[in-house]
């Protein structure tokens, strides 16, 4: 069995359970079973051994220790896209309701508006915004765009490290998925929502009649230039998190020098980033 089958066996398990409450429950309910990190190396140095029968012992030593550390790579891996997508599905799932608190009260602002509009004489024509008002639309717009694109990114970036590390099968357990599933919903719901205000924004800014059809509801409204946008986004969230898990197997593993310097690379990468942006064009 190799590092990825061991996980992924183990992974299954966890997953037939409703919640990580309850697969937590039933670990706990009987706590001198090995643990279950303990069980999935085992069962990869157990595929070595096999593997390597006859073996010189240097070379069976070697290929154990790599064993290890890939599946304790691939272990680690699965914990921590699961903690990270509950947190993010979290203040995803905040942001969206923020923003569709923002949309109805920039409605009701205009609504209002328009009844001073038309209790007034004379008024201006009622179509004429000011352009605070404008503004405070396009920030909701960009907002609302924005939400997506990063659900989208922190999406991408997971379903390339499950192909990469996990033989494309999904990592999360039953809730995370869940609450994952919501919180994209609400994101994807509230970015058509900016669509449509986009294209009703373009329409009453020109003479010409498009020739294009309105669409028949915000599920027609397609989104895929916004998940295409946040492609590199992606990927260097998918290369984060996996160096990150890569130091933290490194450290586990008592190479504490090479997983600090692992993290040191990004921390001066993101300072690089910081000071270029910081930096006057003009």
């Amino acid at each position: 069995m190799t590092p990825t089958q061991a996980v992924l066996r183990w992974l299954q398990e966890a997953q037939a359970f409703p919640s990580t409450t309850e697969y937590a429950r039933a670990l706990a309910s009987d706590p001198d079973a090995p643990s279950p990190l303990d069980r999935v190396v085992g069962s990869a140095q157990d595929g070595v051994r096999a593997a390597m029968k006859g073996k010189p012992r240097e070379e069976l030593e070697a290929a154990l220790t790599r064993a290890a550390r890939e599946t304790l790579f691939r272990y680690l891996l699965v914990m921590r896209l699961n903690v990270d997508t509950h947190e993010v599905a979290r203040l995803k799932g905040l942001l969206a309701s923020s923003l569709f608190l923002m949309m109805r009260a920039l409605a009701s602002d205009e609504l209002l508006a328009a009844a001073l509009a038309n209790a007034a004489e004379p008024r201006k024509d009622p179509h004429d915004q000011a352009s605070g008002d404008r503004s405070a639309w396009d920030r909701w717009r960009e907002l609302a765009i924005a939400l997506l694109g990063g659900v989208y990114a922190e999406e991408d970036a997971r379903l390339t490290l499950e192909r990469q590390y996990l033989d494309g099968h999904g990592a999360l357990f039953a809730d995370v998925e869940q609450e994952w599933a919501v919180a994209r919903e609400q994101a994807e719901r509230i970015a058509r929502f900016a669509r449509l205000f986009e294209a009703a924004r373009s329409a009453s800014q020109t003479d010409e009649k498009s020739d294009e059809d309105p669409p028949l509801s915000l599920a027609s409204i397609t989104l895929d230039a916004i998940r295409e946008g946040a492609a590199e986004e992606a990927a260097l969230r998918a290369s984060y998190v996996a160096d990150m898990v890569r130091a933290q197997t490194l450290d586990m593993a008592g190479e504490h020098r090479r997983a600090a310097s692992i993290v040191a690379q990004h921390l001066l990468a993101d300072e690089a980033d910081h000071g270029a942006a910081e930096i006057p064009t003009g």
